[in-house]
């Protein structure tokens, strides 16, 4: 089966029940720590749990899970300690402590259990698009379609919560058809992640290798209208074919021009992916990282080339 070609209800449906859970089990752990806190004769048992709370909201956002569950693990452990120090050596609510401990756990528990059904779906479509045939005139549009699909569709699961996918009709012109847009929901932090600051992606979709100059030149064009669009701001371009064009082609040569001449003080940077990206993308996911950093090392790289030349 292929991706569908609209996946948000599926989406949508898979964070409202990872959200619910999470939130739950913050609550509980809440109401079992202030319980345990009420014990001590002091106040404010909300300042000692609002670093968990926070380390907790983090991992609301499906990034970075390694680093961020070790962080929560490192503040429920010293959260512990410092307890243990205000009553004195006293165990009076030990078993209420314990169980604050196990909530704790049974929240991480549960992040494992969605990373593990979201890297399924994933790696599913990664499949899909390892098999769609390219490179051949039979059926040539059919599995342009079905690779474009496939695509937006890894892009939609791959970062879910962090990217919506964008209606495009208004700015469609019959011409000119988008493959796909994203907008950037708020709290992804696009520079720190990804190393270009932007608030919109444009995707384009070549079933081929070693897109040219005119496929380049295509997606380039899609932002000359964003400074007048209601739709989009300046955006990401991000072209995504069966292999990257080579550095010293005219297609990479021209992507370093069309950056380098701002438009009205504003960069068009178009990055190039390749299905290899993507399952670079989905291993720094399947690792428990970011896969926004692999956006972030091909932006690096890209500007290394451009000061040296």
């Amino acid at each position: 089966m292929g991706a569908k070609d609209d996946p948000a209800s599926e989406i949508a449906e898979f964070v409202k029940s990872y959200e619910e859970v999470l939130a739950s089990l913050c609550r509980d752990a809440n109401e079992i720590f202030i319980e345990c806190f009420s014990r001590t004769g002091r106040n404010n048992p909300d300042d000692y749990f609002i670093t968990i709370g926070e380390h907790m909201k983090v991992l609301m956002s499906f990034a970075d899970v390694k680093v961020n569950i070790s962080k929560l693990r490192q503040a429920k452990t010293s959260l512990v300690v410092d307890f243990c120090s205000l009553m004195h050596g006293k165990d009076v609510c030990q078993k209420k402590l314990t169980k604050f401990e196990t909530k704790v756990d049974q929240f991480i528990n549960k992040i494992h259990y969605y990373q593990s059904r979201q890297i399924g779906k994933v790696e599913n479509i990664y499949d899909n698009i390892k098999e769609c045939r390219h490179g051949e005139q039979e059926n040539n549009t059919r599995n342009a379609l079905s690779f474009q699909n496939e695509v937006l569709c890894f892009i939609d699961w791959l970062f879910m919560a962090e990217l919506k996918r964008m209606d495009l009709r208004e700015i469609e012109d019959g011409s000119q058809r988008r493959d796909g847009g994203y907008e950037v929901v708020e709290g992804f932090d696009t520079e720190g992640r990804c190393g270009f600051q932007f608030h919109n992606i444009f995707i384009e979709c070549k079933n081929y290798k070693k897109p040219s100059y005119h496929d380049l030149m295509q997606l380039f064009s899609y932002t000359l209208h964003c400074v007048e669009s209601k739709v989009f701001s300046v955006p990401l371009s991000i072209l995504i074919s069966r292999e990257n064009p080579v550095d010293d082609s005219a297609t990479a040569k021209f992507r370093r021009l069309i950056f380098n001449r701002r438009i009205d003080r504003e960069e068009r940077l178009v990055l190039f992916l390749d299905d290899k990206d993507l399952g670079e993308m989905l291993k720094l996911k399947k690792n428990g990282g970011d896969p926004a950093h692999h956006l972030k090392d091909k932006v690096k790289a890209f500007g290394r080339r451009t000061m040296k030349e």
